[in-house]
């Protein structure tokens, strides 16, 4: 698959084209392809303006796939002249189409995600499905919606967009894409690009990698619960304003269950997931 994810960017790269709607639809055939998603996605949408509250996303409810690539342009002058820097190379479409790659790997991980969902029951989902209410847990005919109806508060204005890294199905998302980039740029190492411009791109992505690992559990660095997923259950308890009493959410019993719980992963999930690790595996991930 990332051989001709690899293709795809090299090709825009030789012709010094910006990727585009046929560039992103290719994206999405080759990874749909891989993990049979079509059923999963109805329907793409491109914009290229400036919209209040409408970066790309992906809506479970109609299957839609949203890529807004105006935010690209705002974003990538810092890996421009980091590149700038160590090549003569023209970097900037380069900088731009990886960086709308990973964008488009990201939402398509909330497709799979969606995927997993309703035909089996991950790891994440056991976790989240604690979300959803005693009432909904009876009333409900599916996992699907069982877990959808607790995403409804999980995804929480406010405390959503002030703490998105600590959101483990965003954390799940923003380390497969980074993940993502790094094996497309193994595959252009082979082509015959310019390796400084690859190699920067790398340093920039292996960085943004290790922090997106690191950081949240930084918070933790003096013994505390080391986990970015429980910080955002509890903010969610916390919050009075935008959560209705009636909507059960953890409390202090259940919290004890899922970091209990949360032990039965092995060490790649907790930390996918930004679930606790014990103090030798922080401070190995440190390293």
């Amino acid at each position: 698959m990332y051989k001709h994810l690899a293709n795809v960017i090299n090709e825009y790269e030789e012709k010094k084209k910006t990727g585009d709607e046929e560039y992103i639809n290719r994206i999405i055939d080759i990874v749909s392809n891989q993990y049979n998603l079509f059923n999963y996605i109805r329907k793409v949408e491109l914009s290229t303006k400036k919209t209040e509250n409408e970066e790309s996303y992906y809506n479970p409810a109609d299957y839609k796939l949203f890529i807004n690539n105006h935010y690209i342009h705002e974003d990538i002058e810092p890996s421009v002249e980091f590149l700038k820097q160590r090549t003569d190379v023209r970097c900037d479409i380069f900088a731009y189409n990886i960086m709308l790659f990973a964008q488009i790997m990201h939402e398509l991980d909330h497709v799979l995600l969606e995927k997993e969902t309703v035909e089996k029951n991950t790891n994440i989902l056991h976790i989240m499905s604690e979300l959803a209410t005693d009432e909904d847990k009876t009333e409900k005919n599916s996992i699907k919606e069982i877990i959808m109806s607790g995403l409804r508060y999980y995804y929480n204005g406010f405390i959503y967009e002030m703490n998105h890294d600590l959101a483990p199905f965003e954390r799940r998302a923003e380390i497969t894409s980074l993940k993502s980039v790094k094996k497309v740029l193994e595959e252009l190492n082979n082509t015959e690009l310019n390796k400084v411009l690859i190699s920067g791109q790398n340093y920039i992505y292996t960085n943004t990698l290790n922090a997106t690992l690191i950081n949240p559990y930084s918070l933790y660095a003096d013994g505390l619960t080391n986990a970015p997923s429980y910080d955002y259950m509890n903010l969610l308890m916390l919050d009075k304003k935008t959560i209705p009493e009636s909507i059960k959410l953890y409390n202090e019993d259940e919290m004890e269950c899922f970091i209990k719980d949360s032990n039965d992963y092995n060490y790649d999930q907790r930390l996918l997931y930004g679930l606790q690790l014990s103090e030798e595996e922080y401070k190995t991930l440190k390293k």
